[in-house]
């Protein structure tokens, strides 16, 4: 079923504002420049082609659509948004249509080449792919080295010159038997020998040292966390403290002292002072009472007055008797004097026997102090006299009991001070009975913490272990420098003898790193290992080029035999009636076409050209008799659409005609012809030929 473009429709397509259109088999599309033909033309590669990503087309902001028969029971709308193209169609019915349908379809300003930058703009592979829609022949010899296709195959055994592939062969062949060889060296020197046996034994002793180092670092780090608490230990017994402490201690234990020596002096004071307070009672008692008025009066004064009476009696008698006249009035005289005194203390004894209470006062004060002092107290003035003598003793006493209160307020500060300090320390209350002990104790423990410290130090030291090496966990085994020991001086004696092996395993060594890539340093066992690895891979590249290399020469004379059989229907299809006859027709001088190597030549009734040789114009009238005859052949009977955007530009005007009639021809046959030109003289002959000949079928559309 022919497949066709029914309509056309689209807006905002650069000159076109707004075009939409019925086809019929063979479109004329004329207008000037810049009217939107080639717009038009890269809207219907979009809207229909996967390639057309390929071409270089500009952006559109272009909304329409393309609609199609022929490909499915209903018409099918294509656009530039959808991504169902029509290779999809073809693809899903296994058309086996050629890869790049739109270069075929579609003449896009006048570009006719088949192949863009081909000599002559068409080549063996575009011959390939247009006639045959197969290239995998010429993709698969073309992956093939010139020297393998050269290359046989005898007895199992591959000829060829030792070059590409071959030569990687014989290479891996040659190295696959030196490093063999090597191996065997190393099975004979080492692997079986006792340089072996010798580094199975240090890697055994190395184990043992990694697990002693790992007890060391626990061991380490038990030191250093034991450290680490004596050292907190340390700081709450501060040292400073302890110093503090004994001295306030020491002060404390003076202050006592002290105090204790004024107290003791105090109560000598008061033993000495204690009738002060008595004495002033007693002084304030004997002047408030008036005991010193009230005290008996001297007897003396009574005998005296009672004397003195008699004595101036006695005168009076005498005068009396022996008539002195003197005496008379010494008589009277001494006689009222004595009188006097005897009444005087009649009347004193009389008032003091009235207050006999206060008597009796008196008479307390009296004994008690002759008691006190072993004196008589006979007045106010006793009194005194010794309150004097005492006062500054009591006043000493005050001196010392004020002294007293000061200091054992002074000591109870020191003693909470020091109770505070031992809160601090030992955070419990500590008795003062026990502060001597206590301070002694904590004193102890700080040197022993001291000493332990350093101790924990010296080992740690001893250890010399880095502290990023510490371990924290447990080890399977404890540290023993003796073990440690020992195995530092077994891996020193194997090493070294060990070490004479390997002088003489060097050069061997040397040969194995080489293969592998290993450092010299790596031990034997992983150079070993690595070199096997490295036979066994040598070995698989070895056998899987080589199976590459017998299928690659059996592929190349298969493919030599396909290719010439191709070859062959490539010229046969040049040069059939479809092809052949199109060219003579439109050229009016060639006749045939013919496939040397990978050039096309072309033939008249004399002698053979290079396409690349001939004018512009002959190549492109080529090229497009090509192009029509490829798609004659491939539809197969079911023609297709095909798009001319001023494809014949460049032919002369006698050949235009033949051009004209050719694509009238196509329209005949079935084939959708659109043919885009701003060319008054092809207008014309389209006019003139194509329109009487299809009427209705023809469509003059002009683009304004």
């Amino acid at each position: 079923m022919a497949v066709r473009i029914r309509k056309i429709q689209v807006s905002k397509l650069g000159p076109l504002h707004a075009f939409q259109e019925n086809l019929g088999q063979l479109n004329l599309f004329y207008g000037r420049n810049e009217t939107g033909k080639t717009y038009l033309v890269e809207f219907l590669l979009q809207s229909l082609f996967r390639q057309a990503a390929n071409w270089d087309l500009r952006e559109s902001a272009a909304r329409g659509s393309i609609v199609l028969e022929g490909l499915a029971e209903n018409p099918v709308s294509f656009s530039p948004g959808r991504k169902r193209k029509l290779e999809d169609f073809w693809e899903d019915e296994g058309a086996g249509l050629p890869l790049n349908m739109a270069r075929l379809l579609i003449v896009k300003g006048g570009e006719l080449a088949l192949a863009s930058g081909a000599p002559g703009g068409v080549t063996r592979d575009a011959l390939k792919r247009s006639l045959t829609g197969q290239a995998l022949l010429d993709e698969i010899w073309e992956s093939i080295q010139p020297t393998v296709r050269k290359a046989t195959l005898e007895d199992g055994k591959i000829r060829g010159n030792n070059q590409g592939k071959i030569k990687t062969l014989n290479q891996l062949e040659s190295e696959i038997h030196q490093v063999q060889k090597l191996i065997e060296q190393i099975d004979e020197n080492y692997s079986r020998g006792p340089a072996c046996q010798l580094e199975l034994q240090l890697e055994r002793i190395q184990s043992e040292k990694e697990q002693q180092n790992k007890a060391k670092g626990y061991l380490a780090y038990r030191f250093w966390k034991e450290l680490e608490d004596l050292t907190s230990q340390k700081q709450s017994l501060d040292e400073s403290a302890l110093i503090n402490l004994r001295e306030r201690i020491r002060d404390y234990r003076r202050d006592a002292g002290e105090l204790a020596s004024l107290k003791r002096r105090k109560e000598e004071i008061d033993s000495e002072s204690r009738n002060y307070i008595w004495l002033e009672g007693a002084i304030d008692t004997w002047i408030d009472s008036g005991l010193e008025k009230k005290k008996k009066p001297a007897s003396v004064f009574g005998i005296a007055g009672l004397s003195v009476t008699a004595a101036g009696l006695l005168l009076l008698i005498a005068e009396y008797y022996y008539k002195f006249t003197n005496l008379f009035w010494a008589g009277i005289a001494l006689a009222v004097v004595g009188f006097g005194i005897t009444l005087f203390y009649g009347i004193k004894l009389m008032s003091w026997s009235r207050h006999t209470e206060a008597s009796k006062e008196r008479q307390a004060l009296q004994e008690s102090f002759q008691d006190r002092f072993a004196a008589r107290l006979r007045s106010l003035a006793d009194l005194k006299e010794q309150e004097a003598k005492l006062q500054e003793i009591y006043l000493s006493g005050q001196a010392a009991l004020s002294l007293i209160v000061e200091k054992s307020n002074q000591l109870n500060l020191e003693k909470q001070t020091i109770e505070n300090i031992f809160a601090q320390l030992t955070g419990r209350t500590v008795k003062e009975e026990h502060w001597d002990e206590v301070r002694s104790n904590l004193a102890d423990q700080l040197k022993g913490i001291k000493d332990k410290i350093a101790d924990l130090k010296l080992n740690l030291g001893m250890l010399n272990v880095a502290e990023d090496d510490y371990q924290p966990e447990p080890a399977v085994v404890e540290f023993d420098p003796e073990i440690m020991q020992a195995l530092n001086k077994e891996n020193e004696d194997l090493q070294a003898e060990l070490a004479r092996f390997h002088t003489e395993l060097e050069t061997l060594k040397a040969l194995a790193c080489g293969r592998t890539g290993d450092e010299p340093s790596a031990s034997w066992q992983d150079v070993y290992y690595h070199l096997k690895i490295k036979a066994n891979e040598l070995n698989s590249e070895y056998i899987e080029l080589k199976a590459q290399l017998i299928a690659e020469i059996g592929l190349t004379a298969v493919l030599t035999n396909l290719r010439a059989e191709e070859d062959q229907k490539i010229v046969q299809a040049l040069n059939s009636s479809e092809i052949a006859g199109l060219i003579q027709k439109i050229t009016g001088k060639y006749q045939k076409l013919d496939l040397i190597e990978k050039s096309i030549y072309v033939h008249d009734a004399y002698t053979s050209y290079a396409l690349q040789d001939l004018s512009t114009g002959a190549q492109e009238q080529i090229q497009l008799a090509l192009r029509l005859g490829f798609a004659a052949r491939v539809c197969g009977g079911d023609p297709l659409f095909l798009i001319l955007d001023d494809a014949f530009q460049h032919s002369d005007w006698q050949r235009r005609e033949a051009l004209v009639q050719s694509t009238l021809d196509l329209a005949k046959a079935g084939w959708q012809i659109l043919y885009l030109s701003m060319d008054d003289h092809i207008r014309d002959l389209y006019l003139k030929i194509a329109k009487p000949a299809l009427k209705k079928g023809f469509k003059l559309i002009e683009l304004l």
